[in-house]
């Protein structure tokens, strides 16, 4: 019988040396980025920011209708 930390191990060298370590650990970070970005758009700093920005910025067909589309 394997010892379980030795298979544990081994797993964890395995990933380390896979080439889909990186674009895996990219994908993941962008994931979290965006469920950031959710999670802080329903907070009341949220809305007092949303008050100062210039219209351009919040809504999305201000910003097409003055870039001249």
């Amino acid at each position: 019988m394997t010892n379980p930390a030795n298979v544990f191990f081994r797993i964890v060298k395995r990933l380390s040396e896979s080439i889909a370590l990186y674009p895996v650990l990219i994908a993941s970070a962008y994931v979290l980025v965006a469920a950031l970005v959710l999670a802080f758009e329903s907070t009341r700093i949220a809305e007092t920011l949303r008050d100062d920005l210039p219209p351009g910025l919040i809504d999305a067909d201000n910003s097409a209708k003055s870039s001249g589309r």
